[in-house]
């Protein structure tokens, strides 16, 4: 009886932590923010070794590495008796504080969607067409400054997660294997040291950006329709973030078509925007809610006398920028010489629309 309880206690103990593997997951996926470096280097039988951090300086060095494959062989070893099925995917997460007292461990065993089999000398031979993962997570203390993340929390936790992707991890810990992956810190090593690279690394480690943007449209503006160009620099604070701050300095050109066509005129206004956008991924500043302020350069001087619909003086702009897609936005546009009383020629004041897509 005494050796059923402790047979059925052992059943429990293996299914909660392969339950726990499952949802620890998950938390084997460092956000965007620290994972801004990553280094990678190939294994023989087409394997890998990653390391994500987010700053080159978080590298431990060469024999941080080695000691926590070896730790990795380790449970491994412990773990072979636990895997039911040799053609499955096997993914190993294995989670360590940085004075190393406990080590959290989970599994989780993958059964590929279709088999496949190589018949020779009369008979049949399975074969496994799926690659296994070992993850390690090491959290290293915290950093004195917190890192602003994608979803614009704050976490002062220094993580570094290592991804080793091999054929077999029963292979792990053998000879070929285990040189192989020894040979990999060094390079890794070298790679961050090398002064060529020292911009480059230095790039990805911030969080902020500098960005350029364009922007083509069309302009409901002095009772007409024309066309709109703008050109712009400016600071993204979290160039990972869906919802990052920017600033940014923009030229604008202003098209006003009439008939006849001599009597078109064209505008310029410089402005300051504000606000959030996306730019976290290739396709540039997206999903962005701004207002602008700035100057509106016109076509009329009070020398010249009282303006008329084709005469319009310098003023001030307001715009409010919201966008009806990711990269087209639809702005309110405000316009002033802030002069108020109604008796004045030379007041002035319009209000136009713009709808615009960002290249």
């Amino acid at each position: 009886m005494k050796m059923k309880i402790i047979l059925a206690g052992l059943c429990c103990s293996l299914y909660a932590t392969t339950m726990s593997a499952q949802e620890q997951a998950g938390r084997f996926t460092l956000d965007t923010v620290q994972r801004r470096i990553i280094l990678q280097k190939d294994l023989p039988g087409k394997g890998k070794v990653l390391v994500q951090m987010a700053y080159a300086e978080d590298w431990p060095g060469e024999a941080e590495m080695q000691h926590l494959a070896a730790v990795a062989a380790k449970q491994l070893e412990h773990l072979k008796p636990s895997f039911k099925d040799a053609l499955a995917q096997k993914k190993v997460y294995l989670e360590l504080p940085q004075d190393e007292s406990y080590t959290k461990i989970g599994y989780e065993e993958i059964l590929p969607e279709h088999k496949e089999m190589v018949y020779t000398n009369n008979s049949y031979h399975p074969l496994k067409t799926v690659q296994d993962s070992v993850f390690i997570l090491k959290h290293y203390g915290q950093y004195n400054n917190a890192l602003k993340l994608s979803d614009n929390t704050d976490t002062f936790k220094r993580s570094i997660l290592y991804t080793f992707v091999l054929n077999d991890v029963a292979a792990f810990d053998a000879a070929p294997m285990k040189d192989s992956i020894a040979g990999v810190a060094p390079f890794f090593s070298n790679y961050l040291n090398d002064p060529r690279r020292k911009y480059e690394l230095k790039s990805q480690s911030r969080s902020w950006r500098t960005f350029m943007d364009s922007e083509v449209g069309l302009t409901y503006f002095n009772d007409r329709l024309g066309l709109a160009m703008d050109l712009g620099y400016g600071v993204l604070w979290n160039k990972y973030s869906r919802r990052s701050f920017f600033v940014m300095a923009k030229l604008g050109f202003i098209a006003n078509f009439r008939y006849p066509i001599a009597q078109s005129n064209t505008y310029l206004n410089y402005n300051v925007e504000y606000g959030i956008a996306d730019m976290s991924t290739e396709r540039g500043l997206c999903n962005r809610y701004s207002i602008g302020l700035g100057f509106f350069q016109g076509t009329f001087t009070p020398k010249r006398g009282t303006p008329s619909a084709l005469q319009i003086p310098n003023m001030f702009r307001m715009y409010i920028n919201i966008p009806v897609a990711p990269k087209l936005n639809l702005g309110l546009d405000l316009y002033t010489n802030f002069i108020l009383k109604q008796d004045n020629p030379n007041r002035a004041g319009m209000i136009g629309l713009y709808l615009k897509y960002n290249l």
